[in-house]
């Protein structure tokens, strides 16, 4: 049997064949199409979808700068507080311009303040400057290592010997007035104080090398904290006669808050430093009580370096704790520490005089006669 294909039939499959790859290649082409448009349409969706992503970003951006604005404006009215809308938006020449003005108002109201009668600077000047005292002298001597204003002053003892310099000297200092209703006694933060004030100081000679300020600053102690009132405030210079012969007393009254101080001072020319410590070798056995004063040069006057009142005993083998124990001495006169003593039934002074000297220490005993025996040292 003859399998092979006619010419006729083969010429039909061919063209068949090629029909049937004619319709593929237009699938194909379709296929092709389809896939572009709807990678068009992906492209487009996409494109939308990062277009409003941007300007949703955008819209971010520009809300957080309208919130930054917002700020800026709020800070700048709170710095040109009352002085309406128009300072939001000053320049750099306008802002200049109202910082002028601002100052100026500032000085006018400071002026005003100064001429106003009810302001302390007129009612109280020496209490106004002791207020700001402490604060100018720390920032004048504290910035050049002077320490801080409340620091106790070491003593330096140089073996060179002492310099002669002028001095103040402090005798006392009186309540002489009180006012607001005040009466004796006045508890003075637990002390009542009689018009003449407990001194328990300097620690060191106070050097007339130009002009000396006086602090004080003295309450009265009321029922509560809250009651409590100032009794005196003071930061006031004091000045002396220059280059005078002879040492001299003076006196300095000063009126401040709810009472006058008087000041009784004295000018030792030629002076050194004196310190002094005074310790009990006999006495009674139950002891004694004592006022230690020092008489310096040719004035009357003493300093009171110590009295015990009627609470303090000293017993035999004691320091006493002189509540003064530096004085200033002329160097060519003399230091003369004097002791009255008592004990309930025996009162008695003794004395010692004591030579000025640049550098070293004096030492003696003085005896109280009938009661007790001290020795007195003096650097």
């Amino acid at each position: 049997m003859d399998l092979a294909p006619s010419a006729g039939k083969l010429k039909h499959v061919l063209k068949h064949r090629k029909r049937l790859e004619q319709i593929e290649a237009i699938d194909m082409k379709e296929a092709v199409e389809r896939m572009s448009i709807e990678k068009r349409e992906e492209a487009v969706e996409r494109g939308a979808i990062e277009k409003k992503e941007a300007a949703t970003e955008k819209r971010g951006e520009g809300m957080k700068k309208t919130e930054e604005g917002m700020k800026k404006r709020e800070a700048a009215k709170k710095r040109y507080k009352g002085k309406g809308k128009t300072a939001v938006f000053m320049t750099k020449e306008e802002k200049l311009k109202l910082e002028l003005a601002n100052y100026l108002e500032w000085k006018k109201k400071k002026e005003a303040d100064r001429c106003d009668p009810m302001s302390e600077q007129v009612r109280d000047p020496y209490a106004f400057e002791a207020r700001s005292f402490k604060q100018r002298w720390e920032e004048i001597y504290g910035k050049m290592g002077y320490g801080n204003f409340g620091d106790i002053t070491s003593r330096f003892m140089s073996d060179s010997g002492a310099k002669i310099r002028e001095s103040w000297q402090v005798y006392s200092v009186k309540v002489s007035e009180l006012t607001g209703g005040l009466q004796w006694p006045l508890d003075v933060y637990g002390l009542v104080a009689n018009p003449y004030l407990v001194l328990t100081g300097p620690m060191r000679a106070v050097v007339l090398c130009d002009c000396v300020v006086f602090e004080v600053s003295l309450y009265v102690r009321g029922t509560a904290d809250s009651d409590d009132k100032e009794l005196s405030l003071l930061a006031v210079s004091c000045k002396s006669d220059p280059c005078p012969s002879h040492s001299f007393l003076t006196t300095r009254s000063y009126t401040s808050r709810l009472s006058t101080l008087d000041f009784k001072l004295g000018h030792i020319v030629y002076s050194v430093e004196a310190t002094i410590n005074v310790k009990v070798i006999s006495g009674p056995p139950h002891g004694f009580y004592g006022e230690f004063v020092a008489f310096t040069d040719k004035i009357e006057d003493g300093v009171v370096l110590h009295k015990s009142g009627d609470k303090e005993l000293h017993l035999a083998g004691d320091k006493v704790n002189l509540s003064r124990s530096v004085v200033s001495v002329g160097s060519g006169g003399k230091l003369k520490i004097s002791v009255m003593a008592w004990d309930g039934c025996v009162n008695s002074m003794g004395s010692l005089d004591f030579r000025p000297l640049k550098k070293g220490r004096s030492s003696g005993e003085i005896e109280v006669a009938g009661l007790c025996k001290l020795e007195v040292n003096v650097d």
